[in-house]
């Protein structure tokens, strides 16, 4: 049995690839047709096609994008059959797996994580930190660059600023910029939502 998963295997094995891909922080995704194994999603590889990423994609537009690219992953695959085609073996070494992602694993970690790395965890569209007890969801976020000497040593996971539309946080290794997030089902730019809510500078998101 030939079996269809949305990632460039062998990156992003077992469940839920699309958001993995995206809170990893790979640089491209991909649908890739595979021979099914008793070992999950490590089969030889049929066909496969690249999708790199921009900074643009999110959950939705990756997941849009791998459903276009299966119909040409399919004739691909017939291809493969009529022609007689042989599958070429997955390289263990670059292999990554994960399981289904979990509440704790779409919070922020402003302290142990890179800004990279929260950046990365935004795109799925899932990611959220505390504010004042409530959740907010984080859709939107970007590293600030060049880091001034006040934001590097602020503590993780305190306010360095609120602009007109974003805020600027603290993480591990430098300050995230959030532009659009969400609060009790509405969406916000997230320098508005931060004056409505009267957040103060040092304050603590968690």
């Amino acid at each position: 049995a030939i079996n269809f998963h949305p990632s460039l295997l062998p990156r992003c094995r077992g469940c839920h690839p699309i958001f993995w891909t995206l809170a990893s922080g790979e640089t491209q995704g991909g649908v890739t047709a595979h021979y099914m194994t008793a070992e999950v999603d490590a089969g030889d590889i049929v066909s496969q096609i690249p999708l790199p990423l921009t900074e643009e994609d999110d959950y939705a537009s990756l997941y849009r994008r791998a459903m276009e690219a299966s119909a040409g992953l399919a004739m691909m695959v017939e291809r493969f059959i009529v022609e007689g085609g042989t599958g070429f073996p997955q390289d263990s070494a670059r292999a990554t797996r994960f399981g289904e992602d979990t509440e704790e694993d779409h919070r922020i970690h402003w302290s142990g994580r890179s800004p990279g790395e929260i950046v990365a965890l935004c795109r799925t569209g899932e990611a959220f930190t505390t504010v004042r007890g409530g959740r907010m969801g984080v859709l939107k976020a970007a590293e600030m660059r060049p880091m001034i000497r006040e934001r590097r040593l602020s503590r993780p996971g305190r306010l360095i600023s609120i602009n007109e539309d974003t805020i600027v946080v603290a993480a591990s290794g430098g300050p995230v910029i959030l532009a659009r997030v969400t609060w009790r089902g509405r969406l916000h730019q997230a320098g508005s939502l931060a004056r409505a809510l009267g957040l103060r500078r040092a304050e603590a998101l968690g």
